[in-house]
């Protein structure tokens, strides 16, 4: 493993990582799940639903350099196994909350509780992983992830009709529990992250070393504009929405379809970080995330034109799954191979900072533009946000590793 801080079983504790990884997005494919419910319960619009993904995704965005920094002084195992049961504990105060503001209040905490496993778990992958490799142990990491949100849709649907969405959220809270109590147990090749050379936390330096480097601006230039087509940001909300909506020009579907269509969504997503993470190790991370960026450009605005028709929704799903929720990971790949080790840490601190706070921006925006004039529009623009990070992404100039 070349320019890889070596382990003796590193697969295993990829595993681990993309295990506790996993949780966080079963969180996420179970809370859009949700909003439907609430929306009827609590009597809110596509706005309010907005307005809690920004506040939410943006204080968790907020915290994301802070909670990565962390790992400078404490152990990683002990951060992303609280990450998991802390999860959990907020998903119990989202089952049993009465009001529309309680809600928000827990998922404020969810988001909060979430912040150390995207900066600490990829910065554990670039050390432990060389970057001949580092294309597919990201995308291991971020479609085991997706695997995880993938159970979700088809089970959630049963325990709907069986215990409701409150009981079906504590069944969920479970496993966060058991991988958060193991990963503090088992991760033993999780330390403490070294700072910097003289041993010393010089943040301040760090950070002008980052925001210095031309590739790394790029890359999260690129980054936070695609962001408004994002698989998790964007088409994780509004596609089930869109599919159940009955207020708007959605297509009024029942539980069960929008689970499984939902289900096809998150198979993409599974499939594409393997194979394109992969594929950018051979050919490249700035030609592989263009293709991308290209195909995240075209297959939202086929889902608009399709008209309802399950024939042309499903391959178009299936196509938007395995193009808009890889090019994330491809991204924070790149921010491996162009940061400097020693600033790595920093690097994705800032990284996932920006992605989740601008992230919360295009959601709100985003969630506006559906209230106000429908998803149709919602779903150009959001096809238009990945093809302006186009010309940024084609400007880095990939580093080859000492």
């Amino acid at each position: 493993m070349d320019g890889s801080n070596r382990i003796q079983h590193p697969y295993r504790s990829l595993s681990m990582v993309a295990g506790t990884h996993a949780f966080t997005h079963m969180y996420y494919a179970l809370i859009p799940l949700i909003y439907p419910f609430i929306v009827v319960e609590f009597g809110i619009g596509y706005a309010a639903i907005g307005l809690m993904e920004l506040v939410s995704r943006f204080v968790g965005g907020l915290l994301q350099g802070p909670a990565g920094l962390l790992g400078r002084i404490i152990p990683r195992n002990i951060l992303l196994g609280l990450n998991n049961i802390l999860l959990a504990l907020s998903m119990g105060f989202l089952g049993i909350s009465p009001t529309y503001a309680a809600f928000f209040a827990a998922n404020v905490l969810g988001r909060l509780a979430q912040t150390p496993q995207h900066p600490i778990g990829t910065s554990l992958i670039s050390e432990w992983f060389g970057k001949k490799m580092r294309g597919i142990t990201f995308a291991i990491n971020y479609s085991g992830a997706n695997a995880g949100g993938l159970i979700v849709p088809m089970i959630a649907a049963g325990l709907f009709t069986l215990i409701g969405w409150r009981g079906t959220i504590a069944v969920f809270a479970i496993p966060g529990l058991v991988f958060g109590g193991l990963t503090i147990l088992m991760l033993t090749t999780a330390g403490k992250a070294v700072a910097t050379e003289d041993g010393k936390s010089k943040l301040s330096g760090d950070l002008r070393k980052v925001l210095k480097d031309r590739n790394l601006l790029l890359t999260l230039i690129a980054s936070s504009l695609s962001a408004g087509g994002r698989g998790l940001a964007v088409m994780h909300i509004f596609i089930p929405l869109y599919l159940s909506d009955t207020k708007q020009d959605g297509l009024g579907m029942d539980t069960v379809t929008v689970s499984i269509l939902f289900t096809i969504l998150l198979i993409g997503s599974v499939i594409g970080p393997l194979i394109l993470g992969r594929v950018s190790d051979r050919y490249g991370r700035t030609r592989t995330i263009s293709l991308i960026l290209l195909m995240s450009g075209v297959f939202p605005i086929l889902l608009i034109l399709s008209g309802g028709n399950l024939s042309l929704i499903i391959p178009i799903l299936l196509a938007i799954g395995f193009s808009s929720y890889t090019y994330s990971s491809l991204y924070q790949t790149m921010v491996a191979d162009v940061a400097e080790p020693n600033i790595r840490d920093m690097a994705f601190s800032l990284y996932f900072f920006l992605s989740f706070g601008i992230g919360a921006i295009w959601t709100f925006l985003l969630a506006l533009i559906a209230d106000l004039y429908g998803f149709q529009p919602l779903f150009i623009i959001s096809a238009l946000a990945p093809l302006s990070a186009l010309p940024f992404t084609l400007a880095v100039k990939e580093r080859a590793e000492s």
